[in-house]
C-alpha cells in the first residue's frame, strides 16, 4: 500500500489532494467598490482574512453644556445616555444608540438669525443648503461653512430647516385650561387675592364664562373691560385660585410671569392653544405675514419664545425701553418677532386671522454668525435614524455620524451566493440608519452580535462566536468592529485605578491562527476592522494600528486609507465628504502596494457612483467636456447628456440597469469578469 493509500485510509480521501485541483478550483470573487476593486484585482475572493485600517472617526460633536431636547424636555449633552430618546426634527423621537465623549475641544458658537444659539466643535456635521431659491441641501461639517464664509454680500448664505412641531411625553396633566391660561398670562391680574381678567373681546368672555360654568365659578363684572373670577359658594374656596396657586402664579405681577415647566413640554394641541391665549391678548398679527408678542417679563418672554420654536416657528426677542400712557417712568419691554409658514394658526380671534399667508419659500432658520467660544468637553452621539438629524438649542436641527456595509450588501447578491452577513458589533457603533441606508441590504439574512444591558460580552466571549460561526456556517460573511475595542476579561474586570496587563495581543493572535485554518476551507470572508493610534514613542511611523502583528501576518486583503482631503462640490466648492487614498497592502489575486481614491459622503458613505463616473471617464465610456457629461456607453448621447457631477450621479443612482451597464463595462475593460 502507497503512501497516500495509507494516509487517506487514516485521515480521509480529501487530505492528498492532487495539484490539478488547485489548479482548476474556482473562487467567487465579491467587488467592493469600483475604485477599491481596480487595485484588489476585482473585489475579494472567498476564503480571504481581511483587514481594513484606518485612522478612528472624528466625534460629530456638541459641547456638553448644549441643549438636546428629549421627549421628556431638555438635558444637556453631557448627561445623556445610550438608549435615551431624543426628538428628531419631524416631530417625532429616536433612541440613542451610542455616546461618545471627545475629550476637551474648541467650541464654537453658531448663531441665527433669530437670536438662537448653539455650541460644538469645529468638525460637527451641519445638514445645510444655501441661502437661495434651491433647497439643494447637503451635510457639510462647521468647518466647511466657516470656510465658505457666513454671508453674501446681501444676505446669510446658510440656511438650516425648521422643526415640525415636536411631540412631548409630559403626562402631568394642566391644572388649568391652556387657554385660558394663556389668557391670563397676557392680561390676567393675579397680584391680588381673586384673579381678575381685562379684556374687550366677547370671544375671550365667552371662553371665560363657558370656563367658569364648568368649574362652578361665576363672572363678576368690575367695568367694561375688567371682571373678577370668583367662587359661587363661599364655602368652597375658589377652585382658579387654588390651582394658580399650585403652580406658583397667584400673586404674581406682569413683570414676574413665566410658563411652568410641565406647560412648556405638554401636548402639541395644548402648546398651540396656550399660545393662542398669550396672541390672542398681547399678541398682534401684521395681515399674515409675522406676528408679534409683547410682555414685561423677560422669563416668560423667553419662555413664549421656546414654546414657539417648539411649534416650529422663529422667534427673536428684542428688548425696549416704554412707559404707560400718563406715566414718565420708563421700563423695560420685550418684544417677540413671530415669522412661520402660517402664523395665523396662533390666533383663535377671528379678527386677529388673515387670508394672506405666506407667499415666499418656506421659512429656514440662517446661520448669521460663528464664533470661537473657548474649550470644552464635548461629546457625540448616534441616534437611530437614517437621517441622523436630532434638536438642540432652541431646536435647532443637527446631525451626527455614519459608517458604510457596502461590503455586506454585495456578498448578499444572488451573483455572489447570497451568503449570510454576521457583524460583531463590539464598539456599538451599528445604527438603523445604517443597515436602512444601504442599498440591497438584505435584514433577513444579516445578524448582529453584541452585549445587551446584563451581558456585557468580554473579548474572549466575542472571538469564541466569530470561531465557532466561521466553523459551522460555509459561505459565511464575518466582520468584526473593531479589533481595536475588544476588551478582553482581565481589563473587564480590573478595578480603573489598576495597571492591568492585559494581553489583547495573544488573544487576537490565537484567533487569527484558527481562523486561517479554517477561512479557505469553509470559503467564509473575515473582515476585521483596525484603528491607526498615535505613535507616542516618536519613533518610526506617526501611527500605529492598535492590534497584534498576527492579523497582519495572517492577512489576504489588507486595506489602508492612507489619506483623506476634503471632497468639493460645484464652482463654490461646498466640502460634501471626503477622497480617501486607499493603499491595498496585501492583496489575494492581484500586485500588492496599489493605490487608489473612494469617494467618501458626508451622510451616506461611500459613494460608489461617483466613483463610477470617475473610472468611466477615464476609461472612455463616459465623455467629459468641461462640466458635461456624456454616457456614450449608451449609444443614445442625445438622452444622456448632463451638465455636472451631480445630475450624472443622480440619473445613475435612479436608474439601476444604466448603472450595472457601466459596472459591467469596467469590469470586462479591467479584466475582472466572472
Amino acid at each position: 500500500m502507497g503512501i497516500k493509500e495509507t494516509i487517506t485510509k487514516e485521515f480521509g480521501d480529501n487530505v492528498i489532494i492532487g495539484g490539478n485541483h488547485l489548479v482548476e478550483k474556482k473562487l467567487t470573487v465579491i467587488p467592493v467598490s469600483p475604485a477599491v476593486d481596480m487595485i484588489l484585482g476585482g473585489g475579494i475572493p472567498e476564503g480571504s482574512f481581511v483587514t481594513f485600517t484606518g485612522q478612528p472617526k472624528c466625534g460629530k460633536s456638541l459641547a456638553n453644556s448644549a441643549t438636546v431636547y428629549t421627549p421628556n424636555g431638555p438635558k444637556t449633552m453631557g448627561k445623556l445616555k445610550t438608549g435615551e430618546l431624543v426628538c428628531t426634527p419631524d416631530g417625532q423621537s429616536a433612541q440613542i444608540i451610542g455616546v461618545y465623549p471627545q475629550g476637551k475641544l474648541d467650541i464654537y458658537e453658531v448663531t441665527f438669525n433669530d437670536g438662537s444659539t448653539t455650541r460644538c466643535s469645529l468638525d460637527h456635521l451641519w445638514t445645510v443648503a444655501k441661502n437661495n431659491r434651491r433647497n439643494n441641501f447637503v451635510t457639510i461639517p462647521l468647518s466647511e461653512i466657516v470656510k465658505q464664509g457666513i454671508r453674501y454680500n446681501d444676505r446669510n448664505k446658510w440656511k438650516i430647516q425648521l422643526t415640525q412641531p415636536v411631540e412631548f411625553n409630559e403626562t402631568r396633566s394642566l391644572e388649568i385650561d391652556p387657554y385660558i391660561f394663556g389668557c391670563l398670562l397676557g392680561d390676567g391680574g393675579l397680584s391680588a387675592k381673586t384673579p381678575i381678567m381685562s379684556t374687550i373681546d366677547e370671544d375671550i368672555r365667552n371662553k371665560f364664562k363657558k370656563f367658569a360654568h364648568i368649574h362652578k365659578l361665576k363672572i363678576t363684572p368690575k367695568n367694561q373691560i375688567d371682571f373678577g373670577i370668583v367662587q359661587q359658594d363661599r364655602n368652597v374656596g375658589n377652585v382658579l385660585t387654588k390651582k394658580l396657586k399650585k403652580i406658583g402664579m397667584m400673586g404674581k405681577t406682569s413683570h414676574t410671569k413665566y410658563i411652568p415647566t410641565h406647560y412648556k413640554y405638554s401636548s402639541v394641541s395644548h402648546r398651540f392653544a396656550l399660545i393662542r391665549g398669550l396672541m390672542d391678548t398681547d399678541g398682534s398679527n401684521d395681515n399674515g405675514l409675522r406676528a408679534e408678542y409683547t410682555t414685561t417679563s423677560i422669563v416668560l418672554a423667553r419662555d413664549v419664545q421656546e414654546v414657539l420654536q417648539s411649534l416650529g416657528y422663529t422667534a427673536k426677542i428684542v428688548s425696549r425701553h416704554t412707559s404707560y400712557t400718563g406715566c414718565s417712568k420708563k421700563f423695560l419691554s420685550y418684544r417677540i418677532y413671530v415669522h412661520g409658514n402660517d402664523v395665523n394658526k396662533l390666533f383663535s380671534l377671528k379678527r386677529k386671522q388673515f387670508n394672506h399667508t405666506r407667499t415666499k419659500p418656506d421659512l429656514f432658520r440662517t446661520i448669521t454668525s460663528v464664533q470661537k467660544v473657548g474649550t470644552e468637553n464635548a461629546t457625540c452621539i448616534k441616534i437611530d435614524t437614517e437621517e441622523g438629524l436630532f434638536l438642540t438649542n432652541h431646536f435647532i436641527v443637527t446631525h451626527n455620524t455614519l459608517t458604510s456595509l457596502d461590503f455586506a450588501s454585495n456578498a448578499q447578491k444572488k451573483e455572489y451566493g447570497s451568503r449570510p452577513v454576521y457583524y460583531l458589533n463590539i464598539e456599538g457603533r451599528l445604527k438603523r440608519r445604517d443597515l436602512l441606508g444601504i442599498k440591497g441590504l438584505d435584514l433577513e439574512n444579516f445578524n448582529i452580535i453584541e452585549s445587551t444591558q446584563g451581558n456585557i460580552l468580554t473579548g474572549e466571549k466575542y472571538l469564541e462566536i466569530a470561531t465557532q460561526i466561521i466553523s459551522t456556517v460555509p459561505n459565511c460573511i464575518m466582520i468584526i468592529d473593531s479589533y481595536s475595542a475588544i476588551c478582553t476579561e482581565a481589563e473587564m474586570t480590573s478595578g480603573m485605578d489598576k495597571m492591568q496587563r492585559a494581553d489583547g495581543a495573544k488573544l487576537l493572535s490565537k484567533f487569527c491562527r484558527k481562523a486561517a485554518n479554517i477561512i479557505p476551507v469553509n470559503k467564509n470572508i473575515v473582515i476585521g476592522i483596525t484603528h491607526l493610534m498615535g505613535n507616542p514613542t516618536g519613533y518610526g511611523a506617526e501611527f500605529k494600528e492598535k492590534s497584534g502583528q498576527s492579523i497582519g501576518y495572517q492577512c489576504d486583503v489588507k486595506l489602508r486609507a492612507k489619506t483623506s482631503k476634503p471632497w468639493l462640490l460645484g464652482t463654490e466648492n461646498i466640502e460634501i465628504g471626503k477622497e480617501v487614498e486607499w493603499k491595498a497592502e496585501w492583496t489575494a489575486i492581484a500586485p500588492p502596494g496599489g493605490i487608489c481614491t473612494s469617494y467618501i459622503r458626508y451622510g451616506q458613505g461611500i459613494d460608489r457612483y461617483m466613483e463610477i463616473i470617475v473610472l468611466g471617464c477615464d476609461l472612455g465610456l463616459i465623455d467629459k467636456a468641461g462640466a458635461w457629461y456624456t454616457l456614450s456607453y449608451l449609444g443614445d448621447e442625445t438622452k444622456a447628456k448632463f451638465q455636472g457631477t451631480e445630475k450624472i450621479r443622480n440619473f445613475l443612482l435612479e436608474n439601476e440597469e444604466a448603472y450595472n451597464k457601466l459596472f459591467n463595462e469596467i469590469q470586462k475593460m479591467m479584466g475582472f469578469t466572472k
